[in-house]
């Protein structure tokens, strides 16, 4: 069997790190070392740092591409200091909170891009600041979701105007994923 463990919003690697050193809150079925490790990082100086710490480890493939729910080129708001814990955003209500800059950023439909991994243990871990909603949306739509043995995910309702603390509880809890742990 195969092992992957997929980092969307990657930011500096400290969850990539945290993983391989077994620091993660939750079940690992093998040793971290055994799993293929996929991050995606699509803020630019982000996606630098995260290349170079992770430049000579050939067990870890990473994409500055944005995780959407298709294959698009779409905004995407950059926080000013552009290393801060409030992160960047594809969501428009966040975003020109910001006061940051908007760049363009080549997006994937990540319900398709996890289908190839088809009859493997997968652990997900989520935090794309406000687009995770539409994402699993559209997961639970193709039935994604269920590939999944493990997903931690962090929700930003009410930082996004369009999603309430309610609106999350019910998505999370209509998932149908091995197991999830929601963090906010």
């Amino acid at each position: 069997m195969r092992y992957i463990y997929i980092d969307l919003g990657a930011f500096n690697g400290d969850t990539i790190q945290r993983f391989l050193d077994g620091e993660m809150d939750c079940d690992y079925p093998v040793l971290s070392k055994e799993f293929e490790i996929y991050g995606f990082e699509p803020n630019p100086k982000l996606f630098i740092l995260l290349s170079k710490q992770y430049k000579d480890n050939n067990n870890i493939y990473l994409s500055n591409k944005l995780v959407y729910t298709n294959s698009d080129t779409i905004d995407f708001y950059i926080d000013p200091s552009s290393t801060s814990p409030m992160g960047s955003t594809a969501i428009k209500s966040k975003g020109t909170e910001l006061n940051g800059r908007v760049i363009q950023a080549e997006c994937f439909d990540f319900s398709e891009w996890i289908k190839q991994f088809k009859g493997c243990y997968i652990f997900v871990k989520m935090d794309i600041e406000g687009a995770e909603f539409e994402v699993l949306e559209k997961m639970k739509i193709d039935g994604t979701d269920k590939m999944i043995n493990e997903l931690l995910v962090e929700t930003h309702p009410n930082k996004c105007r369009e999603y309430t603390t309610t609106y999350s509880n019910a998505l999370i809890n209509s998932l149908q994923c091995g197991k999830v742990n929601n963090h906010r």
